[in-house]
């Protein structure tokens, strides 16, 4: 499949909402683990982006270049090294914010989200695998280990690229360093590291939330899910740009895209921007 994201224009580029804050959906947001906690203001037009706008208050509790996650909490219960989110009593809980916007409840108040270190967890993966893929055999119980080295790998990997905005990986690239002279496609083929294609139509600018910033909202297809989300825009030196940093809304504990579908979103969002403001005629 393609990599880059399809667009369809909308013939009506004009605002379709207003909006008066993009902090609507604010609350106290407890972490907590075996060994530490913390309580940080979260604060964003929906929750699930006022969960990952908050994660970078949360580095102390690793180290400044920690990159932080969020995810759904396995249902086997929190992962060894992750720290639990306690959201609001029902009574204290601000509105999620989604309806706000019409697009999809990415997750809710009633749902278990954990917050994990992505950069110590991808090298973890890294190294296990590396180990597995360089000194193991080749009998049945081997490759078994090795097959489950490459499922940890490849989920961190995409951890990876959809939480740290400076990730660089290519998947392919790094399996050949990490499995040398050893074929690696009996654990995963080539075709199945093809980033699938996402569509993205309906794009609509909202009015400004703030002095230097605005929502845009999009339809988008993934494969067989498909639906709304928003995405910030900021203005920079006098044009409007689609938020690719850590702030980013599609990055969130529960996201539409997978982390390597994220640059031909930017890119597709980006397009349709620019079309706004120099629309072809």
């Amino acid at each position: 499949m393609s990599q880059s994201a399809e667009i369809t224009r909308r013939e009506n580029h004009s605002a379709t909402a207003t909006i008066t804050s993009a902090a609507q959906c604010e609350f106290e947001l407890q972490v907590f683990s075996k060994y530490d906690d913390a309580t940080v203001v979260a604060s964003g037009p929906t929750l699930s982006i006022a969960v990952s706008h908050s994660l970078p208050e949360l580095r102390h509790l690793a180290h400044s270049r920690a990159v932080f996650g969020a995810r759904r909490m396995p249902a086997e219960g929190r992962t060894y090294g992750s720290w639990e989110l306690i959201f609001p009593e029902d009574e204290e809980r601000p509105t999620a914010g989604y309806d706000r916007f019409a697009i999809r409840h990415s997750f809710d108040f009633e749902d278990e989200i954990e917050v994990f270190d992505v950069s110590e967890e991808y090298d973890t993966a890294e190294g296990l695998l590396r180990y597995r893929a360089q000194d193991l055999g080749d009998d049945e119980k081997a490759r078994a280990i090795i097959a489950d080295g490459v499922r940890e790998y490849l989920a961190a990997a995409y951890q990876q690229m959809l939480w740290d905005p400076k990730s660089k990986l290519d998947i392919a690239q790094e399996l050949d360093d990490l499995f040398l002279e050893r074929d690696w496609t009996s654990f995963v083929s080539r075709e199945d590291l093809k980033t699938p294609e996402v569509r993205v139509s309906d794009v609509e600018l909202l009015d400004w939330t703030d002095a230097d910033e605005c929502l845009v909202r999009f339809h988008y297809v993934n494969g067989e899910k498909s639906g709304y989300e928003v995405e910030f825009v900021d203005i920079k030196k006098g044009r409007l740009t689609i938020r690719k940093n850590a702030y980013s809304a599609l990055r969130s504990a529960v996201p539409a895209f997978r982390g390597d579908q994220l640059p031909s979103v930017y890119n597709a969002l980006q397009k349709s921007i620019d079309a706004f403001v120099n629309p072809v005629l």
